[in-house]
């Protein structure tokens, strides 16, 4: 009995570990995914004011 406690024992233990770098990998794939949709939302933002500007000036020509 003491035997099977021992090798059921090890067995979470190792899945203990297993689920740690799981999660640990996980977690440093969201950290990059946050990277890039924070890079992307500049990108967005930049692009969007771009537009606007593009906007204003085709208005200005337009009523000239």
């Amino acid at each position: 009995m003491e035997e099977r406690n021992t090798v059921l024992t090890s067995q979470v233990n190792e899945l203990i570990n297993e689920k740690c770098k799981r999660d640990a990998h996980l977690d440093d794939l969201i950290d990059a995914l946050e990277e890039r949709v924070a890079k992307w939302q500049e990108i967005f933002s930049f692009k969007e004011k771009e537009v606007a500007e593009l906007k204003a000036k085709l208005n200005e020509v337009s009523q000239l």
